[in-house]
């Protein structure tokens, strides 16, 4: 129980949700990869959807039984109306170094986060990443590139019972700055986008409860509150500063003979944000940040020699802010599966459907979406 906790809690962190058994404690080094298809549609594009092919890379390296080492990179293409806008290339890649001491009771983290990444980017490209950093679609790659960052980070847990684990711990996050936009003549856009953009560093603060009712039965609850430094823009003068957000992760899942139920429910709020409102740098009105919750439910509801097949629910409800706007929800589903070829080989699966409305803050109009997301994945163990 110590050690899912710790695990529990480093998942939520690293802000991954596996299609798997509860946590996979990956005793083994593994590589994972393969090609994944989002596709959105709003009704006003009925005839031009938003198409992203994604092909992510996770890699497990376990040094020792207390130090292991993750890597992440991915490449995407992304396309709508593949006639006019299009963006491709590398994501930022991610390695991040883990490791255990105290009897698993203590996790210590640092990771970097290497300017690979496309950035630069040019009008139409700009106005596609601002449809990808929409959370009601959930693309896997919304940014391809956002400059040097700097991860360090502890989690500690503590045992109460058998059944009863807590834990907490901080992280903090260094950002350097980079250069968003490429183009230095947008005047007609009514936009100034020379320069580089220097995010504020950010602090997280995480708390942790592990209830086991018995080995079947598992009730796992997190909160994260992360704290946002003020961002710079070309210059000494902050031009934003984004509202403490609290994040709320509730987990249940249930065994029954080979089959299990998995779920989560992740709800998310922030704070008013701050921004420089002609010379004066303050805080806003009115709360442009809307509370968001989102669950996931797997249900592995066939089995086979070797793998089996599950039932997925998706569902996606962003309110209103203090303005009337971000308003969006999103519900479906789909199946997926997986099943060992080899003692070492997985392929892993999964297709989901989903249909829902969103409010444009272009022109406040209430849009008809529906998406689908694919996935073939390949897993090694070695």
């Amino acid at each position: 129980m110590k050690r899912i906790c710790i695990l529990i809690i480093l998942f939520m962190f690293q802000n991954v949700l596996a299609q798997e058994e509860i946590i996979p404690s990956a005793p083994k080094g593994f590589i994972k990869t393969g090609p994944c298809l989002q596709i959105w549609r709003e009704e006003i594009i009925i005839e031009k959807p938003i198409m992203q092919v994604t092909i992510p890379v996770h890699m497990v390296i376990p040094v020792n039984s207390h130090f292991n080492l993750n890597f992440d990179y991915a490449y995407a293409r992304t396309d709508w109306d593949m006639r006019h806008t299009s963006m491709g290339g590398f994501s930022d890649p991610y390695l991040q170094g883990n490791l255990l001491l105290w009897d698993n009771r203590l996790l210590i983290i640092g990771g970097i986060g290497v300017p690979l990444g496309k950035t630069r980017l040019n009008y139409k490209e700009y106005y596609l990443s601002t449809h990808l950093n929409l959370n009601i679609f959930n693309f896997k790659t919304p940014v391809y590139g956002q400059g040097f960052q700097g991860k360090i980070g502890a989690l500690i847990a503590h045992s109460f019972s058998d059944n009863v684990v807590i834990g907490g711990g901080a992280s903090y996050l260094y950002r350097r700055k980079f250069v968003p936009i490429y183009s230095a003549n947008w005047a007609n856009q009514g936009n100034k986008v020379d320069g580089y953009y220097d995010p504020g560093d950010e602090t997280n603060v995480h708390l942790g409860l592990d209830l086991g009712f018995n080995e079947d039965m598992k009730v796992m609850l997190d909160g994260i509150f992360t704290f946002y430094q003020k961002d710079k823009y070309n210059s000494p003068q902050y031009v934003f500063q984004s509202g403490t957000k609290m994040t709320i992760n509730l987990g249940y899942f249930y065994r029954y003979d080979e089959y299990y139920l998995w779920a989560l429910l992740n709800y998310r709020s922030k704070t008013n944000n701050y921004a420089l409102q002609g010379q004066l740098f303050k805080e806003e009105v009115f709360n442009s940040n809307s509370p968001k919750l989102d669950f996931n439910i797997i249900w592995k509801a066939f089995h086979i020699q070797g793998g089996g097949a599950n039932v997925l629910v998706d569902g996606r409800f962003y309110g209103e802010n203090e303005a009337g706007l971000s308003w969006a929800k999103a519900l479906g589903g789909g199946f997926g599966g997986e099943y060992r070829f080899s003692y070492n080989t997985f392929i892993e699966f999964y297709i989901k459907y989903m249909v829902g409305q969103r409010i444009s803050a272009e022109d406040l109009k209430k849009l008809n979406i529906e998406g689908m997301d694919v996935a073939i994945l390949f897993r090694y163990e070695f």
